[in-house]
């Protein structure tokens, strides 16, 4: 089981995971690649860390995917404009979805 979701969590997809409280826990190598950052710069910091403001995340908003999932959506969907270090704007449909940890209970 855990090299299945190792397998899907590195996919070609930008992912990651943050818990119930907005601490990102995880990013797949995807994500850093896309958004050019350290996993330094994001591990361990709230989503909503003004240091990644520039990664235009709903963080903090009502549009936040996290208080959206929360509100007992399946998914949630939304369109996303980020700033990159050279200040080029990449667009992306951010698609949120629960996690869940073994035992099913809401983790993020």
């Amino acid at each position: 089981r855990f090299s299945d979701f190792n397998q899907i969590f590195n996919a070609s997809l930008p992912l990651r995971i943050i818990t119930k409280d907005f601490e990102v826990v995880s990013v797949n190598d995807t994500y850093i690649r896309l958004f050019q950052l350290y996993k330094d710069e994001i591990i361990g910091k709230k989503c909503y860390n003004p240091d990644l403001k520039r990664l235009g995340h709903n963080c903090n908003s009502n549009n936040c995917s996290m208080k959206q999932i929360e509100l007992g959506k399946e998914f949630y969907e939304y369109e996303l404009s980020s700033k990159l270090p050279d200040g080029s704007i990449i667009v992306n449909i951010i698609h949120s979805v629960p996690y869940k940890d073994a035992k099913g209970n809401f983790a993020g």
